[in-house]
C-alpha cells in the first residue's frame, strides 16, 4: 500500500491547507497518508474503505 507522505502533497514552508476538485470514474488505489484528508461528495455515491470496514456516503444511503 502507498503511504502519501505530506511533503509529497504540500510545498515546503506554506500552511498544509488544499483544496482541489476531483471527479472520480473509478475505484481509488488503497493508499494511507501521514496527515488528515477530507472529502466532500457533491454528488454521485461513494464509499470510503479503511482498516474500520466500509463507511457509505450520506448520498449512498
Amino acid at each position: 500500500m502507498h503511504r502519501v507522505r505530506l511533503a509529497e502533497v504540500f510545498p515546503p514552508g506554506r500552511p498544509p491547507i488544499a483544496a482541489e476538485r476531483f471527479e472520480l470514474r473509478s475505484d481509488t488505489a488503497s493508499h494511507s497518508h501521514d496527515f488528515i484528508e477530507l472529502a466532500v461528495v457533491t454528488g454521485g455515491t461513494a464509499t470510503h474503505v479503511s482498516a474500520a470496514g466500509e463507511q457509505p456516503s450520506p448520498a449512498a444511503r
